[in-house]
């Protein structure tokens, strides 16, 4: 028996004991009054005032019906139209003249303008000029420059007509101081002229019209040569 009773220790269960709390269990302090102030503290120590009543303002609740969102409008495909024809501008109306405001038409010649032909014009120098052109002549001025300024000055005063001039028979110097030019000429002058002296058609404008430009052209060389000699003397 003292075997048995050695094996077996009695075990001690306590009901309801909460292990964690230690043998003792756990419990309050009582709390210690605080001692009252003196006199002198009471004294020295301000009153503490009250505390000032915050206003507060009442926050306007959100209404229960919240207003719903605005619907999105529908956006319809437009229907095509047919190309629109552009509107020409009007013109506008100008003030219209008072008959006695109007100015006069001028009157124009209703005749057709005669038609002109292009003609070669010669004139030679005489051989009586040749002396007179070779004693005033300088490396300044040349035969053929005063030759020149004589066939230009004619050509500006010559009016072509249909009275045929034979041109005189006269000795002329060679080609190498002949003057030729061009000038418009009306065609019935023309046609008047080879009507009257040329029948057979065998002369040319030119012939027709030498005999009354020529005698023009040694006219204003006879003053050239003058005027040039003048100079040579001064």
């Amino acid at each position: 028996m003292s075997s048995e009773y050695r094996r077996k220790k009695p075990q001690i269960k306590r009901p309801n004991v909460d292990r964690s709390q230690g043998f003792g269990g756990q419990y309050e302090a009582e709390p210690t009054p605080s001692p009252k102030p003196t006199e002198s503290e009471q004294k020295t120590k301000p009153e503490a005032k009250a505390p000032e009543e915050t206003k507060t303002t009442e926050t306007p609740q959100a209404s229960s019906t919240a207003s719903a969102p605005a619907a999105e409008p529908q956006v319809t495909a437009p229907t095509p139209q047919p190309p629109q024809k552009p509107v020409a501008d009007k013109p506008t109306p100008q003030a219209t003249r008072s008959a006695s405001t109007k100015r006069p038409r001028r009157q124009t010649d209703s005749k057709e303008p005669k038609p002109m032909k292009k003609v070669a014009l010669t004139a030679y120098p005489k051989e009586d000029h040749r002396a007179a052109l070779e004693a005033v002549q300088s490396d300044a001025v040349s035969i053929m420059d005063m030759v020149k300024l004589a066939g230009r000055r004619a050509l500006a005063q010559f009016e072509p007509k249909a009275e045929f001039k034979a041109a005189p028979d006269v000795e002329r110097m060679g080609s190498t101081h002949r003057y030729t030019t061009t000038k418009h000429v009306s065609q019935p002058v023309l046609e008047k002229l080879h009507e009257s002296m040329n029948p057979l058609g065998l002369k040319s404008d030119n012939e027709m019209l030498r005999g009354q430009f020529e005698p023009l052209f040694w006219s204003e060389l006879d003053s050239i040569i003058e005027n040039v000699k003048k100079r040579k003397m001064k």
